[in-house]
């Protein structure tokens, strides 16, 4: 949590320290925006051991520092962070002008405020770093999981040398994503794991990503939580939490339908998980009920035992907001950097995986990842097209499938062997899958209907076919008739085509897996 305001250094101490780097800035004519900068660095300085989780690697240190200055500009919830920035340094300044003039008694009766203004822009550096370690934690697991210990030297290479950013995820695409599929594609061509068959007027050459997936090296070892991971789990599960941030949620989703509080609302769930990391955000159920009614018996505390008060009560809110605005706006960074690292994919590929990374949570990011290795593979088969792009379609084909561990576990539900082969079929590539049996949603409900199961077996059935895996089929679809109108040699172009592409043509033997 973060630390209470009152305590490490003393605030005239910490005051003075921000007034000097300001003072300093004005006597050099410093621009206003790189001024603001400067103050805030030596504002992140002097108080980080009073944010938690606040990143020790100083790359990631003037990520955050962006994420509240240059790289939030434009964004319309900026403008409360921005603000809240300004009225601090101007605060600052007039503090400091007192001080220089000799009024002590002046500058005295300013510290007060200053230190809850100082506590504000905290909060807001609070919520970018918990926004961004979430992230980055959720990411890092991801590629632990898929790649193993191994992923780690390269993992903290990265986050040594290259600032959170676009860079940032490029850097980790090219050395996770790139090079695992360029790879993949080699041994799979030379070791003929691939079919080519005739398919009316088209040849098609087909590859089985299973084939891809099988050179990712999963760790079956529990995978360690990070402090800031732990935190976030802890705010979605403790009763306090839940209230706290049921409230909130539905605070923020009133100030969204005003013009200056412009938060998305399928964000708001998230946002108010991430302010209930911090004691402010868990405390927003009781400063909501102190303010609604104030007749209460009993006297109300916040999160950290305090008793509420009018006026605590109600910084307690605008503490809120500002995380709110401040967690806000670091996601959409987080979504723009993320976003223009994509850029060798083509336009709708690169929309489905940000549709598909939502909150950049665990589970979305996992969903990403494998969407990116399907559209490296196919930008592969796509380079390899070269002019005869035209004459051939690159599909993706999808098969329904459940982890048969996770199949046999419904026994007890009612789940006996014949239903499970009405269900399921066998992979006859991939023994730890089986298929469903219906892979439209029409016949799944079709069959799901004349079987009439138990309703405990039945929701556990469609939240098999809802989380499903996919097998997945990468196909190349030569179109022979476009082929032929440009060539007097149908064969040897043919021919010309497949080696392009590393494979052996139709009626040669090949190692195909179908």
């Amino acid at each position: 949590m973060t630390a209470d305001p009152d305590k490490g250094q003393p605030p005239q101490q910490r005051l003075a320290a921000y007034w000097e780097v300001l003072k300093e800035h004005k006597e050099k004519k410093t621009i206003r925006e790189l001024m603001e900068r400067e103050v805030l660095l030596c504002f992140i300085s002097i108080n980080k051991d009073r944010i938690n989780e606040y990143p020790l690697l100083q790359p990631q240190q003037h990520a955050i520092i962006d994420f509240l200055t240059t790289r939030a500009q434009g964004h319309p919830l900026h403008e409360h962070t921005g603000s809240q920035i300004t009225f601090f340094i101007n605060q600052l300044n007039k503090y400091g002008s007192l001080l220089s003039a000799g009024d002590i008694a002046g500058a005295e009766g300013e510290v007060s405020d200053l230190v809850n203004q100082e506590s504000l822009l905290l909060k807001a550096v609070q919520a970018v770093v918990y926004t961004t370690a979430l992230t980055v934690d959720n990411f890092t697991e991801v590629l632990i999981r898929h790649y193993g210990e191994e992923a780690l030297p390269a993992i903290d290479a990265i986050m040594e040398k290259v600032e959170l950013g676009e860079k940032f995820w490029k850097d980790n695409f090219d050395h996770f994503i790139t090079r695992l599929a360029d790879s993949a594609y080699r041994e799979m061509t030379a070791n003929q794991l691939y079919q080519v068959r005739k398919e009316k007027s088209q040849i098609v050459l087909r590859f089985n990503f299973d084939d891809l997936l099988s050179r990712l090296k999963r760790t079956s070892k529990s995978i360690e939580k990070t402090r800031a991971q732990s935190i976030y789990e802890t705010s979605l599960h403790t009763f306090e939490a839940r209230k706290a941030r049921k409230r909130l949620a539905d605070h923020l989703a009133k100030l969204a339908q005003k013009p200056e509080y412009p938060f998305t609302l399928s964000d708001i769930p998230y946002l108010a998980s991430i302010l209930c990391m911090d004691p402010a955000g868990l405390s927003f159920e009781a400063a909501y009920t102190f303010l609604q009614s104030q007749n209460s018996a009993d006297p109300l505390k916040d999160a950290e035992g305090r008793e509420l008060s009018q006026d605590s009560a109600r910084f307690i809110f605008e503490q809120v907001l500002i995380m709110a605005c401040a967690a806000s706006v670091s996601l959409n960074i987080l979504r723009q950097d993320f976003q223009k690292s994509l850029h060798m994919f083509e336009n709708k590929e690169a929309a489905h995986i940000m549709a598909l990374l939502g909150i950049f949570d665990l589970a979305s990011i996992e969903r990403a990842f494998f969407a990116m290795l399907e559209f490296q593979f196919i930008a592969i088969l796509r380079q390899r097209s070269g002019e005869d792009s035209g004459k051939m379609q690159i599909r993706s084909m999808r098969l329904r499938r459940a982890k048969e561990k996770d199949i046999d576990r419904l026994t007890e539900l009612g789940l006996n062997r014949i239903r499970k082969n009405k269900l399921w079929l066998k992979d006859p590539e991939n023994e730890e899958y089986l298929l469903f049996a219906q892979q439209t949603p029409a016949d799944f409900k079709a069959i799901l209907d004349i079987m009439h199961l138990e309703p405990k077996l039945a929701k556990a059935v469609l939240i098999l076919w809802q989380k499903a895996h996919f097998k997945v089929f990468i196909s190349v679809h030569l179109n022979i008739d476009l082929i032929s109108r440009t060539t007097t040699n149908l064969n040897q172009r043919l021919a010309e085509i497949f080696l392009r592409f590393g494979t052996m043509g139709p009626g040669k033997k090949n190692g195909a897996r179908g």
